[in-house]
């Protein structure tokens, strides 16, 4: 039963890794602080792409990678609350995703994002004892996490 959660997490992550890639080309004319936080988004969307595709199998599995992954989701994730200011140009700019929940509840946006930080700290750890289990285990709740704050904070896509 673990074994089928697992495959579903990660074919989740897929998806919504997939869907940050596909969203980089609509971002063109986003600037200021829209642009920081979706160049921030992309970036964790890539590092998170290259750990799926080895639990994929599309590439083979390197530790090095999977922590380094952590890394960039660490740094990343502890910046997104100043990456949502309460202003209107953060609020309303041209091409912002988020909604206005963000700043209603942005304690829980803000929680959401430190337990994305400690999910990466996790992967990272995991990464080096070199385990795929355990990796794919701490990349499904560290996908997961972000899939949550997709959920509740972030417009759905058409």
């Amino acid at each position: 039963m673990k074994f089928k959660s697992l495959k579903i997490t990660t074919v989740c992550a897929a998806i919504l890794i997939g869907g940050f890639m596909q969203s980089a080309a609509g971002h063109n004319g986003a600037t200021g602080i829209i642009k920081e936080r979706m160049d921030n988004m992309i970036t964790m969307g890539k590092a998170l792409g290259a750990v799926a595709d080895m639990l994929k199998g599309k590439r083979d599995f390197d530790a090095k990678v999977v922590s380094q992954t952590g890394d960039v989701i660490i740094q990343h994730s502890k910046s997104l609350g100043s990456l949502f200011p309460d202003t209107n140009e953060s609020r309303h700019g041209k091409h912002s995703a988020a909604l206005p929940v963000v700043w209603e509840k942005n304690d829980a946006f803000l929680a959401l994002a430190k337990s994305l930080e400690e999910k990466a700290e996790i992967l990272k750890t995991v990464a080096s004892g070199g385990e795929l289990k355990m990796v794919k285990i701490a990349f499904g709740q560290t996908a997961k996490t972000c899939s949550a704050c997709h959920a509740d904070f972030r417009k759905k896509k058409n």
